[in-house]
């Protein structure tokens, strides 16, 4: 993760420039914790793109299965008719 604008970052979209603690130590701790959770909101999105990209590779398994199971009824289904056919023409 690139360092240079996360201090931006945190001053305009955390609040970073607003922390108050009266001591050093838990200044240093707010400032510590906002860093963590500007990196887990990355890490949260890279989370998220991968299981994105992973519903959708099983999506498509999951479609090519369907259109085989379509064809084959399909296939059955006409077999049948044609041997309906065939049936009433014999009568």
């Amino acid at each position: 993760i690139p360092i240079e604008g996360k201090f931006g970052q945190g001053k305009n979209g955390y609040n970073l420039n607003y922390i108050r603690a009266k001591r050093a130590d838990t200044s240093f701790a707010w400032i510590n914790s906002i860093f963590l959770v500007m990196n887990l909101a990355v890490l949260l999105g890279i989370f998220f793109a991968l299981c994105k990209s992973g519903l959708a590779a099983v999506r498509m398994r999951l479609l090519r299965v369907v259109e085989r199971l379509l064809l084959r009824y399909r296939l059955a289904h006409d077999t049948r008719r044609r041997g309906d056919l065939y049936q009433m023409t014999m009568c």
